[in-house]
């Protein structure tokens, strides 16, 4: 029966049971929304490990004023920055701090607290065969972290043209679904051959219910699915709230929290993720 009547017709029979059903109702309800519960560090509160804190964000080509960024950045106080396509970052104070490393193109920039001992670069365009990405090397404490920052191919124009012109948006989505999957098939190949921590932050442009992140990234944990409350929303605008900035762990990392920023100059909001390295089994 739908809860509508069940719900009317549980309180006039036994208050009891409706306590219970308003219970159930929460527990099917919620997670049906996307609203996130970590109930896994909620059943294992405590994180070991040495602490390592990340943030990723896409600044969406932005050109206005970057001082609201650079507050965050300062306030988060992180060891690893990736952030791709920010129009703004060559005139970026950070730039001017020693105590940062930085790695920087057109597409991608990356701070580091330590140093960045390689960067190689994978893909300069997110609509192209290996999307936007590049892989650091960085020197921690407890060996080698390999970072991967990434944009992958948006769906923005499939959707408009779905809505708009009827008669390619349907073929359009399709080709995207599939560059996506292939650029993430590319991603996952490359990340597989790194020895140690491994790191993959950034624009994913798929949500974490999508079969591609199922089939291809399963093996990784989601730093907000672990750690995170609430919905999570990385992308509002264009009548659209979705999550689809993440930051994947590899084998041997906790994560004790995850939260998304606050706006910043672009759509996209930054996922800043606590995390701890236990080491490999």
């Amino acid at each position: 029966m739908p809860f509508v009547v069940l719900a009317p017709l549980t309180y006039v029979l036994r208050s009891r049971t409706s306590a219970l059903l308003l219970i159930l109702a929460l527990v099917v309800s919620v997670p049906a929304v996307g609203f996130n519960i970590p109930w896994k560090r909620l059943l294992s509160p405590s994180a070991s490990g040495t602490p390592f804190r990340v943030m990723t964000l896409n600044m969406h080509y932005c050109t206005s004023d970057s001082k609201s960024l650079e507050a965050l950045i300062k306030e988060v106080s992180a060891d690893v920055i990736a952030i791709q396509e920010w129009s703004g970052a060559k005139d970026a104070s950070i730039l001017q701090d020693a105590k940062w490393h930085i790695q920087k193109n057109d597409r991608l920039f990356l701070a580091s607290r330590y140093p960045i001992k390689k960067t190689t670069e994978l893909g300069r365009d997110s609509m192209g065969e290996n999307a936007s990405m590049g892989h650091y090397e960085i020197e921690t404490p407890f060996g080698i972290v390999n970072v991967f920052s990434l944009h992958t191919a948006t769906i923005r124009q499939g959707i408009y043209d779905t809505i708009h012109e009827k008669s390619k948006g349907p073929e359009e989505l399709k080709e995207n679904s599939s560059l996506r999957l292939e650029q993430s098939q590319f991603m996952a190949e490359q990340a597989s051959r790194c020895q140690g921590p491994v790191l993959l932050m950034g624009d994913f442009n798929t949500p974490r219910e999508s079969i591609i992140f199922r089939k291809v990234w399963d093996n990784y944990q989601d730093a907000f699915t672990v750690a995170g409350w609430g919905l999570g929303y990385t992308f509002i605008g264009a009548h659209t709230s979705v999550r689809i900035d993440h930051v994947l762990l590899g084998q041997g990392w906790n994560c004790s929290s995850c939260r998304v920023g606050p706006y910043v100059g672009s759509p996209h909001r930054a996922v800043i993720a606590d995390l701890h390295w236990k080491g490999q089994d």
